[in-house]
């Protein structure tokens, strides 16, 4: 592969080549299943039950295709074309974790301003009904910048100004709208909660706000921090961040965990299935980090 991309859910993992015309899904307990595509590859995501999306386009249409890898008869069960001038260009897309639903967002030129939506589809027998498109959103000019399924039938967009919340994936509602003032900085999620960082504007004493919601879209807390970071996310009841130097744990109720500076480049911190003990890795080496109660 000249530009593989890899998604992950559960024991299934999808491998595409980007800009190629072939992907594998693999669940553990085989070499993986080969599937190749007559259009170039935008992207995939992959099902908790192996059942997967895949994003081709050409120069004037994108063509959204769903796979059954374990189905001998046919491996495609859905092809859902558009057109590029009429539905836009592709920005995202998710597939939930039954491999029924499908979330995608287009940005489409018309004139001079730019619109972002979002489309439903649904491969029931609702969807059937509707040639499986089953509803859509315009943001306007808010850009999307992903779509994540962050339960089994909720999904949740975020976009340049907050983010939006989704259920009911056979006929789409809008659960939850979220927006700030401020500029976001970064966004985590987990299937327990929603994690948003922003700038505070004009406060160089209190200059990032997080904020931490539920899965309904309320904010169950809101407090400032001063890490300095690159990277979040969301594991279990724990924000973890981390920069090239530094590397902080906050709890979900808000309360410092662990918080410290290296010497050596570090390229991320990872929980393990131990509470305390967690992998950092470095330019030179995996380290175990062991935290002991205070």
């Amino acid at each position: 592969m000249k530009q593989p991309k890899v998604d992950i859910n559960g024991k299934f993992v999808v491998a595409a080549d980007v800009g190629g015309k072939v992907l594998y899904v693999y669940n553990g307990e085989d070499e993986g299943t080969e599937i190749d595509t007559t259009l170039p590859i935008v992207g995939a995501k992959v099902a908790a039950n192996g059942v997967t999306a895949v994003l081709t386009q050409d120069s004037d249409s994108n063509v959204l295709n769903i796979y059954n890898p374990y189905n001998s008869a046919d491996k495609l069960a859905v092809e859902i074309p558009t057109n590029v001038l009429d539905e836009g260009y592709p920005l995202d897309f998710d597939i939930s974790p039954d491999g029924k639903s499908v979330v995608t967002s287009h940005m489409v030129l018309t004139g001079e301003t730019p619109e972002n939506k979002v489309s439903f589809y649904n491969f029931t027998e609702v969807g059937q009904d509707q040639n499986t498109l089953v509803g859509g959103k315009s943001f306007g000019t808010n850009t999307i910048a992903s779509i994540e399924f962050v339960g089994k039938d909720e999904v949740c967009v975020f976009h340049s100004s907050g983010f939006t919340l989704f259920d009911q994936m056979k006929k789409p509602q809008i659960q939850a709208e979220v927006t700030y003032p401020d500029t976001i900085r970064s966004v985590a999620y987990s299937d327990q909660y929603i994690a948003v960082v922003t700038w505070n504007e004009g406060d160089t004493r209190n200059a990032q706000t997080l904020h931490l919601y539920n899965l309904k879209g309320k904010e169950i807390r809101s407090q400032n921090i001063t890490y300095t970071f690159s990277d979040m996310e969301l594991n279990g009841d724990e924000l973890i961040f981390w920069s090239s130097k530094e590397a902080h744990i906050l709890r979900t109720n808000g309360k410092e965990k662990f918080s410290c500076e290296f010497e050596d480049v570090i390229h991320g911190l990872f929980p393990t299935e131990q509470g305390s003990v967690y992998t950092l890795i470095d330019n030179n080496k995996i380290n175990v980090i062991s935290l002991k109660k205070k």
